[in-house]
């Protein structure tokens, strides 16, 4: 396990979406990450067709790919920060050439977006949707990571209905800003049941900028640590579930 806190999901690398909007935002976007404890930061651009249209084309990808490796190299020097290359996939994208090419660096894990009332679907269908995008990923051979299931209206309503994934043994990832109330009662109410229920495998920040939805863990890892103790803050901030998808990854390249 990592000393530091390991962050899965936030969108720090310029990519054309509502994440970061340039290489100097970037930069700074790692550093306040670091000065608040991350050691190990996956930039997770969008990669969707809908509500907005983030496409992982060549060209964007290739861009994406360069500016991580620029961006990677300056961060680890200026801020002691490791920064990996995964992407956030929403349900129903196409993605030419198979799910590995969305997979976080390093492991055999993709991160699925559970769809919120932004994709402006029925509550009814936002969970069937979700569970059939995981379902085709399995099929693959991956595992998907679900990001913030605690913003999915249907698991709003019903929490217990995280139980159905953590049960297909999908790991779970909820926001920092959930836990810490900035993403609503909703989300937050929510998030704290999964934890109390011992669901959740990761806490990852979403970070997108400086100021509405910065790339910070502390304030959430305090909250969690003092309601439920340091082993089960530790377990879900400091990347136990991430070592487990990259010793899949390693063996799976033997």
């Amino acid at each position: 396990m990592k000393t530091g806190f390991v962050d899965i999901h936030s969108h720090v690398c310029p990519s054309g979406d509502d994440g970061a909007r340039s290489v100097k935002d970037a930069i700074e976007l790692c550093r306040v990450a670091a000065a608040y404890g991350t050691s190990l930061l996956y930039a997770t651009p969008h990669v969707m067709t809908h509500p907005t249209s983030y496409p992982l084309d060549e060209e964007r990808e290739r861009t994406l790919r360069a500016v991580h490796a620029e961006l990677r190299a300056t961060v680890a020097e200026a801020f002691a920060i490791e920064l990996r290359l995964g992407y956030e996939l929403a349900p129903g994208t196409d993605v030419e050439g198979g799910y590995r090419r969305v997979a976080l660096q390093d492991t055999d894990a993709v991160l699925v977006e559970a769809p919120g009332p932004w994709f402006g679907l029925e509550p009814q269908l936002d969970f069937e949707v979700l569970v059939g995008e995981c379902a085709r990923i399995e099929r693959e051979g991956l595992v998907p990571v679900v990001a913030h299931p605690e913003r999915c209206e249907s698991i709003i309503r019903r929490p217990k209905l995280a139980l159905v994934l953590a049960e297909r043994g999908w790991p779970l990832q909820v926001n920092a800003q959930s836990l810490t109330g900035e993403h609503g009662k909703g989300p937050c109410q929510t998030a704290w049941t999964l934890l109390r229920l011992g669901l959740g495998d990761f806490v990852g920040s979403d970070g997108h900028d400086l100021h509405a939805r910065p790339p910070r863990l502390d304030l959430a890892y305090e909250a969690v640590r003092d309601e439920l103790g340091v082993e089960r803050a530790d377990a879900l901030f400091r990347g136990g579930a991430l070592d487990r998808l990259s010793r899949l990854a390693a063996v799976r390249c033997e």
